[in-house]
């Protein structure tokens, strides 16, 4: 953080005002990802071996960050064995 001086005037204190705006508004704006929503349907004795498996973790993550980092390692693995066929 900018520490400034007191601005002596109005004029001063607008000037400064200014320049703020100026170098906020210069700075892009990150982008977000685009999501997408589904519906996914889970026989129940999967879904009841995904809550044991998280239950005795001491940091759960949600269930559909389980679900998404279980959906990158499948992707990674069976691209790593397309590569090496």
């Amino acid at each position: 953080m900018t520490v400034r001086k007191k601005p002596k005037s109005e004029e001063e204190f607008i000037q400064q005002a200014s320049t703020v705006v100026e170098q906020k508004s210069s700075a892009p704006e990150p982008e977000k990802a685009k999501v997408r929503k589904t519906e996914l349907r889970v026989p129940e004795n999967i879904y009841l071996a995904l809550e044991n498996h998280l239950q005795p973790l001491d940091i759960k993550p949600s269930r559909n960050q389980w679900i998404l980092m279980a959906i990158k390692e499948k992707i990674a693995r069976d691209s790593k064995a397309q590569e090496s066929s």
